[in-house]
């Protein structure tokens, strides 16, 4: 299988199928530039996404902490802040996906752009641009996340040249995410790339919507804060927005269209992965906390809620801190290839388009899918690509009597290793 270095205009990957580098139709792949400039100085790490999404999220959440003590004050802040790590980002956060990468960053450059607008350090705009740019580029949802730029906007501090400035840079970032996604990406469609998106019309994303009542309000129940006790938190915040000064009501107005805008395009990824309400939870939990600023006459009660929710939350997505112990087996996948293929020969693992018993496999190759198994079209690819074995995953019911054609049995147990010629 052949090997490539970094393309920044023509994302791809080694496992989608193809025996050459699948381009995909998908975000500027600055997350995963990242990763790989970091491997280059430290060598080859597993865990290296893990890190940077872990540090990203930590400086989102404290940028996230600057920009809301600005407009809440210290306690309300801090509130928000505690509800923001313990809601879905704390499970996220550590995942290597560019989701909270996006995000973070684009906190970053805002919290940047709220400092070089009251110190008067025009220095201090590079980076924010930097950030809000790349953020935007990684992912373009956290385009939500610019509605925190209303108050910084509205406030009567620093120059209006500034301002002018903040707002100039930061329309130039969403110009650069809009040519990146509606007109590169169309591109890389029209020259074959993979297609990893697919928008729906307003129409087809409000019939997936309300096919699934329960999944989609559990979106705001539980799921983006993983905790109950939150919620009526956000209800009452929801209530108090409309006593607070006119930025911070437009603010939340203009969250809301986005966020409506947004479910409507996605249709049934919202109610089917949660991840989709990154770029969402500071914006609820921020509002949480207005919330809880009712309480402020009685902090005892105020900090007993707050521990609840972050307990809760936590408590919710412990079951991420570890590998379930059911898919335990997938551990020895390696040394099991291993002992019977080539160390440098790709494998085709049948299943389905989740590639995470290839990454087990520790490999190049493909998830094979059950439709083009014993094609003559596939099996060509495998045999041009050096790939002599086919792997089953055993554990799996559905997959338990399939037998490639043309195959010898090598090896059975929690795999069945099948020989090709």
């Amino acid at each position: 299988m052949e090997e490539k270095g970094p393309e920044i205009f023509y994302p791809g990957s080694a496992v989608a199928g193809a025996d050459r580098w699948q381009v995909i139709a998908s975000e500027m792949p600055l997350y995963a530039w990242t990763i790989y400039a970091s491997n280059l100085i430290t060598g080859e790490a597993h865990w290296m996404g893990r890190l940077i999404s872990l540090l990203a999220c930590c400086a989102g959440v404290w940028s996230f902490y600057r920009i809301v003590r600005r407009l809440l004050g210290e306690q309300r802040a801090f509130f928000a802040g505690i509800i923001l790590l313990s809601s879905l980002w704390f499970m996220f956060g550590r995942k290597v996906m560019p989701d909270i990468f996006s995000a973070s960053l684009v906190l970053a450059g805002i919290e940047l752009a709220w400092m070089a607008r009251m110190s008067g350090r025009f220095w201090m705009h590079i980076p924010s641009f930097a950030l809000i740019a790349v953020g935007l580029l990684a992912k373009m949802p956290s385009v939500a996340l610019l509605v925190f730029l209303i108050p910084l906007f509205a406030d009567a501090g620093g120059s209006l040249w500034q301002r002018g400035l903040i707002a100039a840079y930061t329309l130039l970032a969403v110009i650069l995410m809009g040519a990146w996604y509606f007109v590169w990406v169309p591109e890389l469609l029209r020259l074959g790339a993979f297609q990893l998106y697919w928008p729906k019309t307003v129409s087809e994303g409000w019939s997936e919507l309300i096919a699934r009542p329960q999944d989609t309000m559990s979106r705001f129940t539980f799921t983006t804060f993983y905790s109950y006790t939150a919620f009526p938190a956000f209800i009452t915040g929801l209530f108090m927005i409309r006593k607070e000064r006119w930025a911070l009501r437009i603010t939340f107005i203009a969250a809301l269209i986005l966020l409506t805008i947004y479910m409507l395009k996605v249709g049934n990824c919202i109610p089917e992965h949660d991840y989709y309400m990154i770029p969402f939870a500071p914006v609820m939990a921020l509002i949480a906390a207005l919330g809880l600023g009712l309480l402020e006459r009685w902090p005892a009660v105020s900090y007993l809620i707050i521990a609840a929710i972050a307990i809760e939350g936590v408590a919710n997505q412990q079951h991420d801190l570890r590998l379930p112990e059911e898919i335990h087996y997938k551990l020895n996948l390696a040394s099991e290839l291993d002992e019977i293929i080539p160390p440098d020969e790709p494998v085709a693992i049948v299943g389905d388009l989740n590639p995470q018993d290839l990454y087990f496999s520790d490999r190049h190759g493909w998830m094979a899918q059950l439709n083009e198994l014993n094609t003559p079209e596939f099996r060509s690819r495998l045999n041009a690509a050096g790939c002599r074995h086919i792997v089953i995953n055993n554990r799996r019911e559905w997959l338990r009597g399939i037998v490639p054609d043309s195959s010898k049995l090598v090896f059975s147990g929690n795999w069945r290793i099948f020989a090709i010629p």
